[in-house]
């Protein structure tokens, strides 16, 4: 598919006027967090086990909720209240913290699943990142970072009031705490870990079909001519080293005569070869960072994230995003 000429040229004038993306010491600017390193360098990974970290989250917290919401309805019948009023006050801000949370969970799962419907994995690197700068986002992060904190001081109100004054009450939510705290210990290890093991074993069918969409996007697909052979007769395919030629007439398998042609750099190659070397070995695992595809000539990555968006704002964000996937791996 070839780009036009109008569109090629806005791309360079998107480049002239954006700053630059490295500051003088080769640090890309601006500096990303945990979060976004995590994003841009395994943004399927982070797609795939998020949402399901979410969902189950989600229900092992309303099982919290619900045992918060019975112990503060226990202490209504309680008979020793001179120490349980502020522990009550603690109850209802932590359910009243808990209103918002559902449908911020939807909301991001929902952006997430999108990510996961984007056909190369820088767009759905920067449809992740866009999860995590929406508004819903960042009010489910405030609300956990003041859930830590609520789990502190509950349970240095206890401590201090001491195991032999403690009413029913405050040793029933003394347990809550340290369900609250097994929880998030637990949410953090299953995290860990399944993105490590889809890290290590990611999904073959999803991954070829983004980097073979990517490929087919920013490529073009040649038949081999007299013209095109007389060019590159000094020039076999570095990849399996034979020559170009044109098809006999007759030939039933003219696919491997057939060359693809990289869009950005424009080295040609055997179909056949271009398309095994960059869809099938690929390295993997933790270090591997995302899957993007590079010519095997000059290594110049053949996305191009000026051609995908016409905004300037989102052009730069998904620059970015391969320059921090470059940077890192």
């Amino acid at each position: 598919m070839l780009r036009g000429g109008g569109r090629a040229r806005r791309a360079a004038a998107a480049r002239e006027l954006q700053p630059p993306l490295l500051d003088t010491e080769g640090r890309i600017v601006p500096q990303p967090t945990l979060l976004q390193e995590l994003i841009a360098t395994h943004p399927i990974a982070y797609c795939t086990v998020a949402p399901w970290m979410i969902y189950i989250g989600g229900v092992l917290t309303s099982v919290l909720v619900s045992h918060c919401v019975y112990a503060l309805v226990c202490s209504l019948d309680d008979d020793n209240l001179s120490r349980s009023p502020k522990l009550q006050l603690a109850c209802a801000a932590r359910l009243l913290g808990m209103l918002p949370r559902p449908y911020a969970w939807r909301r991001v799962i929902r952006m997430l699943e999108e990510a996961r419907r984007q056909p190369t994995t820088l767009l759905v690197a920067h449809r992740c990142l866009l999860a995590s700068n929406d508004f819903w986002f960042r009010l489910n992060d405030k609300l956990t970072r003041l859930y830590y904190v609520w789990i502190i001081g509950v349970v240095l109100y206890l401590l201090a009031v001491g195991e032999k004054h403690r009413s029913p009450f405050e040793q029933m939510m003394l347990q809550h705490c340290a369900a609250c705290i097994a929880l998030v210990l637990l949410q953090k290890a299953l995290g860990v870990g399944a993105m490590l093991v889809v890290i290590h074993f990611p999904a073959p069918s999803m991954e070829r079909a983004m980097l073979s969409n990517a490929l087919e996007r920013y490529s073009d697909v040649l038949s081999i001519d007299e013209k095109l052979q007389f060019q590159l007769c000094e020039d076999p395919c570095v990849i399996c080293f034979c020559p170009f030629e044109v098809a006999p007439s007759g030939e039933i398998d003219a696919e491997k005569h057939k060359v693809r042609r990289l869009a950005k750099c424009g080295h040609l190659f055997h179909r056949r070869c271009i398309d095994a070397w960059l869809l099938d070995h690929r390295q993997r695992g933790l270090h591997a960072g995302v899957s993007t595809l590079s010519c095997p000539v000059c290594g110049m990555g053949i996305e191009d994230a000026h051609d995908l968006d016409d905004d300037p704002a989102t052009t730069r964000e998904l620059a970015w995003l391969a320059e921090l996937q470059r940077v890192r791996f």
